[in-house]
């Protein structure tokens, strides 16, 4: 079985597929049994969330609200509410293709390859960031350090590297609670080492079956003295979405949610 992790968020925001794991009471032993007691909590079949982007810069804090809804593991939408500018934008992921709709000029625009890199508006997070779903067993080759503790919460400490070159982070390392075996901080880094981003996981609360973190903040170490913090206000797992939310046709249409 490939263990699947998730970023986002929402990851950030955006959907997995959550696989089906027996409960074990034994300590993990194995990165793949490490990351598959996250996946029980972070990985889903589809979700749906009220949130904030906070966008903040030594000389300023830009806030943004959005919906996303996202279903298995290639489809998630986005629609910005605030601020008047942002209001209608929408995003819309559909297997590995990315879609933007700009309500002022009413265009559509594409985003694939290397532009999935770029950073998705002015935030700390790039667009591929936001709509990553990967099987990190598949990409990476991974190793367990010894354990560290973050914050008083005693965690696993988890080294991933690519297996083939051409990975937005070549290298990837992981802080997992062993109480709740949720991420507590990701370490994102460049072929030559350099650290690139910083993201922490913080708040989890209870929702339904599982817990989950309600804020993520994500640091970009090559911009000095910014980060972008996530907050989920409201957020819902197992849900029905709105008919043809995941229809590129009708991303110039009005959605009612």
């Amino acid at each position: 079985m490939t263990a699947r992790t998730c970023f986002g968020i929402i990851l950030v925001t955006l959907g997995l597929c959550a696989p089906v794991l027996a409960q074990d009471a034994s300590e993990p032993e194995t990165v793949a049994q490490i990351l598959e007691l996250m996946d029980r909590q972070m990985t889903f079949e589809s979700r749906s969330s009220v949130a904030r982007m906070l966008i903040i810069t030594p000389e300023e804090t830009r806030e943004k609200q959005f919906r996303s809804f996202a279903r298995g593991q290639e489809d998630a939408f986005m629609v910005f509410e605030k601020p008047r500018r942002d209001a209608g934008t929408k995003f819309l992921k559909l297997g590995g293709n990315l879609w933007i709709y700009f309500p002022r000029t009413e265009k559509t625009v594409k985003i694939s390859g290397h532009l999935l890199r770029q950073s998705m508006l002015g935030s700390d997070f790039s667009y591929e960031d936001l709509t990553e779903n990967r099987a990190m067993l598949d990409d990476y080759d991974g190793e367990i350090l010894p354990d560290e503790e973050i914050d008083g919460q005693p965690c696993y400490v988890i080294h991933l590297k690519e297996k083939e070159r051409g990975m937005s982070y070549p290298e990837r390392k992981y802080w997992i609670s062993k109480d709740a075996h949720l991420p507590v901080r990701e370490e994102r880094y460049a072929k030559s080492g350099r650290l690139l981003k910083v993201a922490r996981f913080e708040d989890a609360r209870q929702f339904e079956d599982r817990r989950f973190p309600t804020r993520i903040i994500m640091e970009d170490k090559l911009k000095e003295g910014s980060r972008t913090e996530i907050v989920l206000d409201e957020l819902k797992f197992r849900i029905d979405e709105p008919e043809g939310i995941f229809d590129r046709r009708n991303l110039r249409r009005e959605i009612r949610f």
